[in-house]
């Protein structure tokens, strides 16, 4: 994917006047869950892609691309062990003023706090 976007992948949204195309991703909201032997964590992350391209051949291909790299992945992180990254939603649309297509993709990340 980053091949494919020529390394324009920006983390909490892109710079004005950036080439195409490249995804931005967010964090969207953040949930724990404790109990008496874990403590849970849910992130809900969303990738934004983005394409000028009037055909969906591009937008299209960089969706399989995102697929391929995150569905249901084992991810490290740091203190943590990671329990499932989930693709639970996709939104295509077109700004039609703009002539952009953009591709909305939401995981959701579940991890375990390790216990130290």
């Amino acid at each position: 994917l980053k091949t494919a976007l020529s390394g324009r992948m920006y983390p909490h949204g892109a710079t004005q006047n950036v080439d195409f195309p490249y995804c931005a991703y967010f964090v969207i909201s953040e949930f724990m869950q404790q109990d008496f032997t874990d403590e849970r964590e849910t992130v809900n992350v969303q990738f934004s892609l983005f394409s000028e391209q009037e055909s969906l051949e591009e937008i299209a291909t960089l969706y399989e691309y995102l697929k391929a790299l995150y569905d249901d992945q084992i991810l490290s992180v740091d203190g943590y062990t990671m329990l499932e990254f989930k693709r639970y939603a996709g939104h295509l649309i077109k700004d039609i003023e703009l002539g952009v297509w953009q591709y909305n993709v939401d995981y959701d990340v579940m991890l375990e706090k390790q216990r130290v």
